[in-house]
């Protein structure tokens, strides 16, 4: 014990190596590194809520919803993935650096993509779909896994 810290014996676990657990926003299932649903969860709760303000926010001040997307789109492409300086430390490079598989990116991309389409058409019908994939490309939108897998290549 250094500088008056202890171990708290209640927050002390000790796991086999073939265990899982869950840290720091990441979790282990014996076989490989994700991200934590608990983080998942909270991340697709933040972009329920930025639907529903830019749904209203576009209904409100009678915008199309084709800007509203993209300023969705914008907002979690920054927080995400971009970063204000080159050695800042962002969402993406906090979890890419560590994860092992894409299962976690999926559903967030998924979500994110349901997002982008409610907010475009103002739909949580079929009716969304309209608003299609190519769409979303052209406002900006990138793929959490395919930001992820670029990130596993350029770093072997």
């Amino acid at each position: 014990i250094e500088a008056g810290l202890s171990i708290n014996p209640d927050k002390e676990s000790f796991f086999a190596p073939s265990e899982g657990w869950v840290f720091l926003g990441f979790c282990f299932d014996g076989k490989n590194v994700d991200i934590a649903p608990k983080t998942v969860e909270k991340l697709k709760g933040k972009m329920y809520r930025k639907s529903r303000s830019l749904l209203r926010w576009s209904d409100k001040n009678n915008i199309d919803g084709k800007k509203a997307a993209k300023a969705f789109i914008k907002k979690f492409n920054k927080k995400l993935l971009e970063g204000a300086e080159d050695n800042e430390l962002t969402w993406s490079l906090w979890f890419f650096s560590v994860i092992s598989t894409a299962d976690s990116l999926k559903v967030i991309d998924n979500y994110a993509k349901d997002c982008i389409r409610y907010v475009a058409t103002g739909k949580r019908t079929k009716k969304r779909f309209d608003f299609r994939y190519e769409d979303m490309k052209s406002l900006g939108y990138k793929s959490l896994v395919h930001e992820y897998y670029s990130y596993v290549d350029d770093n072997k």
